[in-house]
């Protein structure tokens, strides 16, 4: 499944990089989410309250079982890494 999600430039930058693997969201944001799904980044500035039009396309790679004391319930704590070049590519034609 894919799931389109809006991400501030901070952390977009962060994830873009490397640096930030993971996501936390509310599964009212695109849930329920699920190891093997496609996250579609899209950079939004909260300033302007426009998306950018820069995209990243991640995948889930782990789920935290839920539920954990420092969890609230209805989020959802995600490893993510780059959507590999041969599934993006399959996913544009």
């Amino acid at each position: 499944m894919t799931h389109n999600l809006n991400s501030y430039p901070l952390y977009f930058a962060a994830t873009l990089s490397g640096e930030k693997r993971h996501e936390l969201r509310a599964n009212s944001d695109s849930g329920p989410f699920a190891v093997g799904d496609t996250l579609v980044l899209n950079e939004y500035d909260p300033v302007t309250k426009h998306l950018t039009g820069a995209k990243y396309e991640v995948q889930v790679t782990y789920i935290s079982p839920s539920p954990q004391p420092w969890l609230v319930p209805w989020y959802t704590l995600m490893s993510i890494a780059p959507l590999p070049w041969w599934k993006r590519l399959a996913g544009k034609s």
